[in-house]
């Protein structure tokens, strides 16, 4: 038997957490990848090796072939039950692990399954055509609720069953203000309470979950799920009544008048006040969101502009500040990952997820060197978040966060609109071992809490 210890410099009660989650984003085969880190390889030829793989540093080229994106990522040695043998434009072929570490209750050692051909798509719509029309055995990254009316037509025919699972998100969309936006006229409204909170009165959520998830979804703000010990229901409830009425008077009594007749409010010296959101309409259904939302904004004065963006635009513009307006999704809402990445509601971290504070973030990071000094009410919401994740007492555990999302409730620092929403899944009907109901979303790792290595086709090994 071989046992290991892992020594922290400071208490780390959450690392069996990560470990839960991250899994095998935290444990790498020193013999694979001592070849790609100056600790045992040479900076000469180190940077001459990542210069030819295309990276601009090491770091990169690791964090790139952990998530498979890289041929190169076939020679990894991996502890998942599947490894990827072939990537190229147009799909991902996996095979077996024959070291793969789990059996079943027989003693068999899995995966069931032999072989994975996982194709590449340019399009959301060319997914759900695909999934309704059988030809994937499994399907349901980027299925969206407004989906599944089609997808159950495609039950008559097509050699498919659409089991209904729940997204955790806790919102499918995360509306995030840039209170460091370089338009400090715009950061200051945004800093404003009676703002933030005619933005979120002024969004008719139970229209937007009527007409957008059948009525099936749960109108709220954005906090944890409701499964989670740091759950309040008023958390989620907070300022997220319907109130037209109340949302013009709080913009009435800032001074931000319509005074050029449009309909549209400009800022107090009569200079126009536009906000634009950039975003990524990926995993759950933004765009059709943002729509909604935009319509509920200028019903009330204010002119929202939407902009379409790439994963890496974001990410970058998130790094410079550049954004006015953000979104994402709510995930990490349950106590695996919550305690350990609470920065929807905390400026401790910025990137194409989380854009609301990159200035107070920067200064978080970097023990105050750069970026700016946070305000005391933000500056405790970091305290907060260092004892939620490092704590050893548990019931303090508990009190930091839900302090951190009772400060969010008081004072919608983001806002939310309709979460908990259902999400189709679609399989062969050949597929065996899949639930009909689940959980989807990135703290479960989508599918991984279902065993997927146990799935099987019904008299095959393979498909």
């Amino acid at each position: 038997n071989l046992t290991f210890s892992y020594v922290f410099a400071e208490p780390n009660p959450l690392f069996v957490n990560r470990l839960a989650q991250y899994g095998n984003f935290m444990v790498l085969p020193k013999h694979h990848y001592r070849h790609f880190h100056p600790a045992y390889t040479g900076r000469a030829e180190l940077d001459a090796r990542i210069d030819e793989l295309g990276f601009i540093s090491w770091m990169a080229f690791i964090g790139a072939s952990q998530r498979g994106r890289l041929e190169e990522s076939a020679d990894a040695p991996t502890l998942d039950a599947h490894r990827m043998v072939r990537r190229d434009l147009t799909r991902i072929v996996y095979e077996r692990n024959p070291y793969y570490f789990k059996v079943d209750p027989t003693g068999q050692q899995l995966p069931y399954i032999d072989r994975i051909d996982s194709a590449i798509v340019d399009s959301k719509e060319v997914i759900t055509t695909m999934a309704s029309t059988g030809q994937l055995d499994f399907s349901a990254y980027e299925l969206r609720t407004q989906d599944i009316p089609l997808l159950k037509l495609g039950e008559r025919g097509s050699g498919i069953k659409v089991h209904v699972w729940t997204r955790l998100h806790s919102s499918d969309i995360v509306i995030q203000m840039n209170f460091n936006a370089k338009d400090t006229r715009l950061a200051k409204l945004y800093w404003d309470f009676r703002f933030r909170k005619a933005l979120s009165v002024a969004i008719d959520r139970m229209e937007m979950n009527e007409l957008i998830y059948f009525g099936r979804g749960t109108p709220r703000q954005v906090t944890a799920h409701p499964s989670s010990r740091f759950y309040e229901p008023w958390f989620a409830t907070a300022h997220t009544g319907f109130d037209p009425d109340e949302a013009n008077r709080l913009l009435d009594e800032m001074e931000l008048r319509d005074v050029t007749g449009d309909g549209l409010r400009e800022y107090p010296d009569g200079s126009p006040l536009t906000i634009t959101v950039e975003y990524i309409d990926w995993e759950t259904p933004k765009a059709i969101n943002m729509e909604l939302v935009e319509s509920y904004w200028r019903a009330v004065g204010i002119d929202l502009r939407q902009k379409l963006v790439d994963s890496g635009l974001q990410n970058a513009r998130a790094l410079s500040g550049e954004m006015q307006m953000t979104l994402w999704h709510a995930d990490r809402v349950t106590d695996i990952l919550f305690p350990q990445s609470p920065d929807f509601w905390v400026p401790r971290r910025v990137g194409a997820d989380m854009s609301s504070w990159p200035d107070w973030s920067r200064w978080y990071q970097t023990d105050g060197r750069l970026g700016t000094a946070p305000p005391p009410v933000m500056r405790q919401l970091q305290l907060w978040a260092d004892e939620l994740r490092t704590t050893m007492d548990e019931a303090r555990r508990t009190e930091a966060g839900k302090n951190i999302l009772r400060s969010n409730a008081e004072n919608i620092w983001i806002i939310g609109t309709v979460g908990l929403a259902p999400h189709p899944v679609v399989l062969s009907s050949r597929l065996r071992g899949v639930p009909a109901n689940g959980i989807w979303g990135w703290d479960n790792r989508w599918t991984l809490s279902y065993h997927p290595s146990t799935w099987y086709f019904e008299g095959h090994r393979s498909h």
